[in-house]
């Protein structure tokens, strides 16, 4: 019986602390404010959506501040111009 306590109170244990660990991590959503520009030189006002789940404010800033975010649209195909502006906020 004992074996079986142990064993229920370290699922316990850990059951609690994965909830509480899940709970800290936010999830921001971020849209890009930009102009596309086409293969053939035309350019449309549009926004991109960024998910950004499971990482802090400060990393979003980060990534915000690097221009991760216009490296990474431009390498998916998609051009970006340098002046866009990425706005992020904290989805509830």
């Amino acid at each position: 019986m004992n074996i079986k306590r142990i064993v229920l109170g370290a699922f316990l244990v850990f059951a609690i602390s994965t909830s509480f660990s899940c709970k800290k991590t936010a999830c921001y959503s971020c849209v890009t404010e930009t102009n596309v520009i086409g293969d053939d030189g035309s350019s449309e006002k549009t926004t991109v959506s960024i998910p950004a789940c499971d990482q802090t404010k400060e990393q979003i800033k980060m990534k915000e501040e690097a221009g991760t975010y216009k490296r990474t649209y431009t390498e998916s195909g998609i051009k970006i111009d340098e002046d866009a502006k990425t706005t992020c906020t904290e989805v509830k």
